[in-house]
């Protein structure tokens, strides 16, 4: 490294952050820490919520088809359901996907095999290839987006008491 990259280094570390900056960083993490916590919180209520749904779903089939509404009911309130039974039928767990294919072909059902590699996977084993110094055709687009992570148990500290501040204000 020569002196003027030092120097660069040392000027860009070595420096006081600007009056205020420190104050932004500081809002800036409790956004982050209070956001995330708050799309954690959204995500387990819409599970909780798509979980009742159907057990409702269920429940309301097995009413209607135990009180002679096989074929539909039109109720008081306007909404008219039809209960049905909708089927998935998945790979079994022990099955690989050779012996899928080779059964569909075997069965005259190979125009439905498409190749496919999922985008997670894909994106994960590049960044392993990149990590190892190999470089990636033009065939690969590379998104690098900065973004932040929580180190330590800060978070967890920050908002347990957050948590109190908000509770013992509801109680004034």
């Amino acid at each position: 490294m020569g002196q003027t990259e030092d120097k660069t280094i040392e000027e860009m570390f070595g420096a006081e952050a600007p009056p205020g900056v420190m104050d932004t960083m500081a809002e800036l993490a409790e956004e982050i820490a209070i956001g995330d916590e708050q799309y954690k919180k959204l995500e387990r209520q819409l599970k909780d919520r798509e979980e009742r749904l159907a057990r409702a779903k269920e429940q309301l089939y097995e009413l209607m088809v135990a009180n002679n509404c096989a074929n539909g009911h039109k109720f008081d309130n306007g909404l008219y359901l039809i209960p049905y039974v909708r089927t998935d039928v998945f790979k079994a767990a022990d099955v690989t996907d050779e012996q899928l294919f080779s059964w569909l072909r075997e069965n005259n059902l190979d125009e439905i095999i498409k190749e496919t590699v999922w985008w997670n996977t894909l994106s994960t084993t590049m960044k392993a290839e990149m990590e190892q110094g190999r470089s990636l055709p033009e065939i690969f687009n590379v998104a690098n987006k900065p973004t932040v992570k929580f180190a330590g148990n800060g978070k967890v500290k920050f908002l347990a008491k957050r948590e109190i501040e908000l509770a013992t204000a509801d109680l004034n």
